[in-house]
C-alpha cells in the first residue's frame, strides 16, 4: 500500500513548570510541578501534569537521597517519543506513583531503587469487546534497581 502513516492529531503543547528549593532538616529539599496540554484543534484527551519532591542529595560518601512524583498523562497530551520510557511502560494514557530513594556507598557511585505504582489507558480501553474498559485490570508496577557511576 502507497498510503502515508500519519498521526490523527498535532502536538502544539503549552507547558506550564515550576520548581522551589528550600532545605529541610539540614538537607536540600525540591518541589516541583509542571503542567501541559495540547491545544491542538479537536483532542479529547489533552492533559497532563506532575507534582513530586525529592529530600538530600545522593552523592558524597554515605549520603542519601528519597523522592515522591504523582503524574497523569492524557492520552493525546503530549508527543509519545517525548515522554519517559520508564513511567506507565513508556505510554502516554497512564497515571500513577514513583517513589525513588538513593545510596551512595562511596563517592561518585549510588546506588538507586524506584517502584512505580502505575495505571495504563486511564482515558482509553486498549480494545474493544466483552471485559475490557477504561482502566480495568491494567495495573503496571516496576521496580527497577540502578547503580550509577560519576567520573
Amino acid at each position: 500500500s502507497d498510503a502515508v502513516q500519519v498521526l490523527k492529531y498535532d502536538y502544539d503543547v503549552l507547558v506550564l513548570s515550576g520548581e522551589v528549593d528550600l532545605e529541610l532538616l539540614g538537607r536540600p529539599l525540591a518541589i516541583w510541578a509542571d503542567w501541559a496540554r495540547n491545544l491542538a484543534s479537536g483532542v479529547e484527551h489533552d492533559l497532563a501534569y506532575g507534582v513530586g519532591a525529592f529530600l538530600g542529595r545522593a552523592a558524597a560518601a554515605r549520603s542519601w537521597e528519597a523522592g515522591v512524583l504523582y503524574q497523569s498523562m492524557d492520552k493525546d497530551a503530549m508527543f509519545a517519543q517525548l515522554v519517559d520510557s520508564d513511567f506507565a511502560a513508556g505510554r502516554t494514557d497512564g497515571d500513577g506513583w514513583l517513589f525513588r530513594v538513593g545510596y551512595a556507598p562511596v563517592s561518585n557511585v549510588v546506588l538507586n531503587a524506584t517502584w512505580m505504582l502505575n495505571r495504563l489507558y486511564k482515558d482509553v480501553a486498549p480494545v474493544a469487546g466483552p471485559g475490557y474498559s477504561v482502566g480495568s485490570g491494567l495495573d503496571y508496577q516496576r521496580l527497577q534497581l540502578d547503580v550509577n557511576y560519576r567520573f
